[in-house]
């Protein structure tokens, strides 16, 4: 049986009891803002659900990324993804560096650290729960659509009293992973070629 329509929703990634849900067909919701989802002509072993992504902003400062660094094209790998099966976050390298750059130069926080981890995030800080909340504001603008990252599904706390930024760099193509999509309802129409973004608890 193939579904038009399907919808999900991750819960808290620190939370053991946090819920979540998926859902089908009639029963998907596609609420929130919506942007299309971007055709892809290459190899078919490929099917993934690429997005136009158009810029990445700080606050209020949209990143100086070169224009069509994440262009899909026939050429794999490149373009950016959606997926739910990926854990973090991967950039285009040259953008990922532009990113980190940007956050360790402009937010007025200087305990950052090494990953204690073996993820190799790149951007980590000593720092406590009250100072994080003081983070730069990550967000992702594709068409129709202004994703505004809240803090924690950005900063993952790895060690008491250390927290890493959750993306990491890439050679391939980029993705949107699910830690990034905590606490939204993520809606496909496939007849309407849309993905929608609704922030909610899953439990809503």
């Amino acid at each position: 049986m193939s579904y038009h329509k399907f919808a999900y929703c991750f819960g808290d990634y620190d939370d053991i009891d946090a819920h979540g849900y998926a859902t089908f067909g009639d029963a998907a919701h596609i609420t929130g803002s919506t942007t299309p989802i971007q055709p892809f002509d290459g190899d078919d072993k490929y099917p993934y659900y690429f997005l136009k992504l158009e810029s990445i902003s700080v606050d209020n400062s949209t990143l100086p990324i070169l224009n069509g660094t994440f262009t899909v094209t026939r050429e794999y790998p490149s373009g950016f993804v959606i997926d739910s099966g990926a854990t973090y976050t991967f950039l285009k390298r040259t953008a990922f560096k532009i990113l980190v750059d940007y956050i360790a130069q402009n937010w007025n926080y200087k305990n950052r650290v090494a990953d204690p981890t073996n993820t190799n995030f790149e951007l980590c800080y000593k720092s406590n729960v009250y100072d994080i909340k003081f983070a730069p504001v990550i967000s992702l603008q594709f068409p129709g659509v202004d994703l505004q990252l809240p803090l924690w599904n950005t900063w993952l706390k790895v060690k008491d009293d250390i927290y890493c930024l959750t993306m990491l760099p890439t050679d391939g193509v980029s993705i949107l992973g699910n830690f990034q999509q905590q606490n939204h309802n993520i809606g496909y129409d496939l007849e309407n070629l849309v993905v929608s973004f609704d922030f909610m608890y899953c439990t809503d």
